[in-house]
């Protein structure tokens, strides 16, 4: 039977196990493309694997490897990778029809990879939330004093009060002297000079007096109290 014969016959028996390959090419040899899955992908596809790859025999298929091309991944290794694992399988199966073998092979592979890459995932999420929590923890207990770190600190306290008083003294208010008062309204000198040089003529309102002479200031000697008075009385 010529590698022809073999290929054909094998296409055909392909065809039969996997209903959804596609032939792509059948002269001078055949192509096949194979859309392959992990178990789960259907349910869950944004996070399991899905592989578009295309097997093609060669003139001396199967006594050599056929040829290999990725056409879409997701959630799987990297395709070199990938490339890889397949031609170690097809070494093994050197001189017989392999194309089922490797697509279960690959298969198997997607479905493990998927499975470590989601342990992975949730280790790296997980681990990632202990960093954010001890990060967040050792903001709570703040840093801890040692002897070296207090006088360093202390250092550098005592040069910013310091400067901080400075500061305070150039930029507060200062007491304005005698002479700065003098020089910024001299009627505040002639105004004291009144109250030491002569006599100071007053004002008066005579108006608010007028009313004087009418009042009955004279004593009222009859009705003055006398303390015998009391005691004239008790004896009574």
């Amino acid at each position: 039977m010529s590698n022809r014969d073999e290929q054909c016959m094998e296409v055909e028996a392909l065809e039969s196990i996997f209903p959804e390959v596609e032939v792509l090419e059948t002269d001078p040899f055949h192509s096949l493309r194979f859309t392959l899955k992990s178990d789960n992908y259907d349910e869950d596809p944004d996070n399991e694997a899905r592989i578009v790859i295309v097997f093609k025999f060669t003139t001396k298929y199967p006594e050599e490897a056929p040829k290999v091309k990725i056409e879409e991944t997701e959630n799987t290794s990297n395709e070199s990778e990938i490339i890889e694992f397949l031609k170690v399988q097809a070494m093994e199966n050197i001189g017989m029809p392999m194309i089922y073998t490797l697509v279960c092979a690959l298969i198997e592979k997607l479905n493990q990879d998927n499975e470590n890459r989601k342990i992975f995932e949730k280790n790296e999420k997980e681990r990632l939330e202990r960093l954010r929590e001890e990060e967040e923890l050792k903001r709570f207990e703040g840093t801890k004093v040692t002897v070296e770190s207090f006088l360093k600190w202390k250092t550098v306290f005592d040069k910013e009060m310091a400067e901080l008083r400075k500061q305070t003294i150039d930029n507060g208010p200062k007491k304005t002297t005698g002479k700065q008062l003098f020089e910024k309204d001299e009627s505040l000198f002639t105004s004291d000079l009144q109250f030491t040089e002569g006599e100071v003529e007053v004002e008066v309102d005579e108006s608010l007096f007028q009313d004087l002479d009418q009042l009955d200031l004279e004593d009222d000697e009859d009705d003055e109290y006398n303390p015998d008075d009391d005691e004239e009385t008790d004896e009574e």
